[in-house]
This record gives structure tokens, C-alpha cells and sequence, in this order.
């Protein structure tokens, strides 16, 4: 991590906790991420197109509700094509198939900590070992407290 930046990778259960109420803590920290000028989200850009899926099935958002929602949304959305390469190293480092891509992204982005709800899924002994951490709300929540606001 950049002296006074803050790179980090969201987790899908995150952004489905905050998306589906704007009175969570969640909700409220991604609110408080858009004034602040040294913390950047980052996810796989599937976990964008998974968001916007299942809003249509569990919401009675229309599609362009949906998609401004989306790109309210302080996050940047990592293509495939720029983290394939780390798909490998991080199957050894976590077992459930559906969290490789996040893990890819966090060693793209030189082991950028995954902001979970799910920590003790990403509680690997392989996973510690390699330097990549885990972040909860609270963790955000002291990000938040010490970093600049625009």
C-alpha cells in the first residue's frame, strides 16, 4: 500500500449487504468512501455484473435504476483480462472457486487487503502467509476516521 492510499478489494458479500438497504453500516461507510480522496475500491467486474443480476431478481428496480445505482457504486471494476494471470497463484491460496477471483485481484493490485464479511472464509493459513489481509467494517471505519476528505 501507497503511503496514504488506500487500495482495497470488495468483496461480494459487502456490496450485496449495502445494495440491498440504505440503512446499513455498510451502505453508509460506501457513502462516506465517495468524499474521501485516498481510499479506491476494487472487485472482479463479474461481482458488477452478479450485482446488477440479482437486483433485478430481488428488487423492483427497473434496469436504469439499476445501472445508475451501479455506477454510483465507488468502486472500480477490474476486466478479467488484467488479472488472468493471477487466477493460478491464488487457487493455491483458497479453496472456494468463487473467491479466486478476488484473491487474483488482491495480488494484482500487490496484495491490496480484501474488505470481507466472510474473514474467517478468507482465514487461510496460505492466504496469511502470502500477505494478503482481511478487512471488516470496523477496519474501514478506522481507514475512514484518518483519511482526508475532498
Amino acid at each position: 500500500m501507497v503511503q496514504g492510499i488506500h487500495i482495497i478489494i470488495i468483496d461480494t458479500s459487502v456490496l450485496f449487504s449495502a445494495a440491498y438497504s440504505k440503512n446499513t453500516q455498510t451502505f453508509n461507510i460506501l457513502e462516506q468512501i465517495k468524499k474521501k480522496a485516498n481510499i479506491f475500491l476494487f472487485s472482479p467486474d463479474f461481482v458488477g455484473e452478479e450485482f446488477k443480476e440479482k437486483l433485478k431478481v430481488k428488487t423492483n428496480l427497473t434496469p436504469n435504476e439499476i445501472n445508475l445505482l451501479e455506477s454510483e457504486l465507488p468502486i472500480f471494476w477490474i476486466d478479467k483480462e488484467d488479472y488472468k494471470f493471477k487466477l493460478n497463484e491464488a487457487k493455491e491460496l483458497i479453496a472456494d472457486i468463487k473467491d479466486i477471483a478476488i484473491v487474483a485481484c488482491s495480488l494484482l493490485l500487490n496484495k491490496a487487503p480484501i474488505w470481507t464479511f466472510d474473514v474467517k472464509h478468507f482465514d487461510t493459513k496460505k492466504l496469511k502467509q502470502s500477505g494478503v489481509k482481511t478487512l471488516t467494517n470496523n477496519d474501514i471505519r478506522s481507514i475512514l476516521r484518518n483519511s482526508p476528505t475532498y
